[in-house]
């Protein structure tokens, strides 16, 4: 059986962007909350097995925020992608970046937390192959193209 869209574009463009525009061909997003990607999966406006090129599918992304945000409140992690127009027959929502703020960590615990979760996060970058990673103190960004 396969996945059925929910077609409306209006509703999903809220929950991503805020508000609707009437005319696109696809429209990029940036920092997606995964509590809002989680919701827009519940709705029907994007498919847990949906990936984009050699990204992972949205479940293994979701997997990956959960786990990294479980671990501290401090640490979030967003998505990037972008969203295809209704009236082309590829309408879906798409995932291509992941990013992982460590920001508000407390400077203390950073290497305790993070030294498990790296290893994982290598893992994970190993299995997907992003082309494009930026590691920095505070961040850790993964995009594919």
């Amino acid at each position: 059986m396969s996945f059925k869209y929910n077609k409306n574009w209006q509703e999903r463009d809220r929950l991503i962007f805020g508000n609707v525009l009437e005319k696109y061909d696809t429209r990029r997003f940036e920092d997606l909350k995964a509590s809002i990607l989680q919701q827009l999966v519940t709705q029907n406006f994007a498919n847990l097995e949906d990936e984009h090129n050699c990204a992972p599918q949205i479940q293994e992304f979701l997997d990956l925020a959960q786990e990294w945000e479980e671990c501290d409140r401090a640490i979030q992690v967003t998505f990037g992608g972008y969203v295809v127009s209704p009236q082309r027959e590829d309408y879906q929502v798409s995932i291509d970046s992941v990013l992982i703020n460590t920001m508000q960590l407390d400077d203390e615990y950073k290497p305790d937390i993070m030294s498990p979760l790296l290893i994982k996060l290598i893992e994970f970058a190993g299995d997907f192959h992003p082309d494009e990673t930026i590691a920095k103190s505070d961040r850790i960004y993964f995009w594919w193209d």
